[in-house]
């Protein structure tokens, strides 16, 4: 897909280029274009569908949506480098990369944009004076007053606005985490264990080729910690699991099929490790080596067996 966006672009570039008034080059260059739009709205669907996957996969925790075309950066840096040397003041053209991002269809407001510019950029000053430039409401409604407008008309050409018009504007993914029941907050904003627990649902949701997570227990308290335990059972149906982890009790209780026991060849030196022993749970070698690294170690674990009794 990337790569067809991007054949698409040359030839829209090709077809202006050639473009000489002709019906049929000119045709060219609007058939072009129509198919580069259409293969990027054909991108936004595709990466919108992974978020609608991820969302359910997270059942929920994890609202994940795309803002097709809010990413104007790279619009942004062209239009600067078009307009150096006019006298246009950087807050201007700030102002429309704000106006086309709060757009409810930044695209849609972009071509609106767009057209406006190509109006500018095919204004010739010397001839027809500085008091008739194209009427430019879109611009206006950012702030443009007419000598912001006599500014643009007097850098941009042609050349610089094609090149200007075939800068995608980038979609944006945005993640949101459930804090309540239909109430979600920026998935930034969400402690690193809501992070943690949200991705690690959806991860173990997701059927696929192995799976390597290291340490899955990092930022998880031991009532979230049942939840992946109870995740893990589940995903070890369809996918193998591969966890490095300094907790021994998502290892028993993870019920491993294969352990792998590492450890430093010399005490302290943390650049020396190696593995140790490998087996299932019930290998001695292994099983005593779990009873080594549990919170206590083995007199704790018999000491809550008796204070609980089980």
């Amino acid at each position: 897909m990337e790569k067809r966006i991007s054949d698409l672009r040359t030839s829209i570039a090709r077809a202006r280029r050639e473009m000489s008034g002709l019906g049929k080059p000119e045709g060219q260059y609007a058939q072009a274009r129509d198919s580069w739009i259409q293969a990027k709205s054909k991108r936004a669907r595709l990466v919108q569908q992974e978020c609608e996957k991820l969302t359910m996969r997270s059942q929920g925790e994890i609202r994940a949506s795309v803002r097709v075309g809010a990413g104007v950066d790279a619009v942004l840096q062209k239009l600067r480098a078009a307009t150096t040397g006019s006298g246009l003041r950087r807050d201007k053209i700030d102002a429309i990369g704000e106006l086309i991002k709060t757009a409810n269809k930044p695209d849609e407001k972009w071509m609106e944009v767009l057209g406006e510019l190509e109006g500018l950029a095919g204004y010739n000053l010397e001839e027809r004076g500085d008091k008739n430039v194209p009427n430019c409401p879109e611009l206006k409604a950012s702030g443009f007053v007419n000598a912001d407008l006599v500014r643009i008309a007097s850098k941009l050409d042609e050349d610089a606005w094609l090149e200007i018009s075939l800068e995608r504007l980038e979609d944006q993914p945005e993640f949101e985490y459930r804090a309540r029941e239909s109430q979600y907050i920026p998935f930034t904003n969400a402690s690193a264990g809501q992070q943690a627990t949200a991705l690690l649902k959806a991860l173990l949701n997701q059927p696929g080729p192995p799976l390597i997570i290291d340490q899955p227990e990092e930022d998880l308290d031991n009532p979230v910690m049942l939840q992946v335990v109870s995740q893990i059972w589940q995903a070890k149906k369809t996918r193998q699991l591969i966890l490095s982890s300094h907790n021994a009790n998502l290892v028993v209780n993870g019920d491993a099929e294969l352990v792998v026991w590492c450890d430093y060849r010399t005490a302290g030196d943390h650049s020396g490790g190696e593995i140790r022993g490998t087996g299932a749970i019930d290998v001695p070698v292994i099983c005593g080596a779990i009873k080594q690294v549990m919170e206590g170690g083995e007199a704790a674990f018999k000491s809550r067996k008796d204070k609980y009794g089980f």
